[in-house]
């Protein structure tokens, strides 16, 4: 954590087991020196006493601390609200966890919705100097030209076509080829699906079969959510639906925090051409609002679903390797054949025979040709 995460640290937890007087009587204890003792029973005693106590304080120690700063961040976090800090109950149940883990996490979601809310004002901010212009140059005329309306609806394609925008259209490439990967069952579409998730976290992430270049954050990540992706990236293990699953959650995450930067960003713009007297389709070319994708996140398949795709691509291999072979030369001539795959076989008729030509795999022969 870093920059804002890190200064709500310092007010929320303010407590270290530094000052704690039980983890402080904890390392004394441990170490302190033991008296030796002739028998040796009594010095492994005495040794397990000191270890047992020892770190039964330094661990109550910090049990307590943990204790006592979830009660000040109990007591902190309403007045988050007052300095712009959005505090969902979710994050909050997290601030005043007494798992450090359950803190971190919960501090990071702090920290991301703050940059994006940082992030809207600025652009906020340019937006309304440009509004600031245009609606100068609408009062030096009385009328608008067809000619002046095309050149303003120019110039309102050029605003839209900033950094949000390209940022959701990448990432917006990024979920749908993982969307499409999730359902082939192949060593490509495992690493397709690695190297997208990698790419949604940092665009210079670069993973291909047998070799990856990310970053300390983006392998951290992954670590966390999927640690046997270096071993999928090898070739040692596969992607299962479950995590497939997984990856593609974590994937619409990315997707659903982009999209709601572009329309922050892209509906000023639709009402600036409203108020132009311009069709907003006219100036924004990529759709911005929730539910112009509401048929598109129906396509992401479930966990379910992707076992059964697998399940179907498994049925067709095998159905692929029982197809009926071309005609074997010698005493069976050219007469067509029938591959039999399972066993027991059914009884031939009385003009057949049966020629197994591998395990468990039979064709059927009329006798005699």
């Amino acid at each position: 954590m870093a920059g804002i995460a890190d200064a709500l640290a310092s007010v929320l937890y303010p407590n270290t087991t530094k000052d704690s007087l039980y983890s402080i009587g904890g390392q004394s204890i441990l170490k302190s020196q033991m008296p030796v003792f002739k028998n040796p029973w009594t010095s492994l005693l005495a040794n397990t006493a000191q270890g047992l106590v020892g770190y039964g304080l330094q661990g109550y120690g910090q049990q307590v601390v943990n204790e006592q700063n979830a009660e000040n961040a109990a007591k902190m976090v309403p007045q988050l609200g007052q300095l712009g800090v959005k505090v969902t109950p979710e994050i909050q149940a997290g601030l005043t966890n007494t798992d450090p883990q359950k803190r971190a996490l919960a501090l990071a979601l702090v920290e991301r919705d703050m940059s994006a809310a940082s992030k809207a004002a600025e652009q906020q901010q340019d937006f309304n100097l440009f509004k600031q212009k245009e609606d100068y140059k609408k009062s030096l005329t009385d009328g608008v030209s067809g000619k002046d309306q095309f050149d303003r609806g120019k110039q309102i394609r050029s605003e839209v076509d900033g950094p949000p925008l390209k940022a959701f259209a990448e990432t917006d490439r990024y979920f749908k080829a993982m969307i499409s990967a999730a359902t082939k069952d192949d060593k490509i579409s495992d690493i397709s699906m690695i190297s997208n998730l990698a790419k949604l976290r940092d665009p210079t992430s670069v993973v291909r079969e047998g070799e990856y270049k990310v970053s300390a954050d983006v392998a951290s990540a992954l670590d966390n959510q999927f640690g046997n992706w270096r071993a999928v990236v090898e070739g040692k293990a596969k992607l299962n639906p479950e995590i497939r699953s997984r990856m593609l959650g974590a994937a619409k995450d990315y997707w659903d925090s982009s999209r709601g930067l572009y329309e922050v960003y892209a509906s000023k713009y639709a009402d600036l051409a409203k108020r132009s007297g311009l069709e907003e389709r006219d100036v924004i070319m990529m759709p911005y609002k929730q539910d112009d994708y509401a048929d598109f996140l129906k396509t992401i398949p479930t966990a379910e679903q992707i076992q059964q795709a697998f399940n179907q691509q498994t049925a067709s291999a095998q159905l692929r390797q029982i197809q009926p072979r071309a005609p074997i030369v010698g005493s069976m001539g050219s007469q067509p054949q029938e591959l039999i795959p399972v066993a027991p076989l059914p009884a031939p008729a009385a003009d057949q025979q049966y020629i197994q030509i591998a395990p468990n795999q039979y064709i059927r022969i009329q006798k005699g040709k």
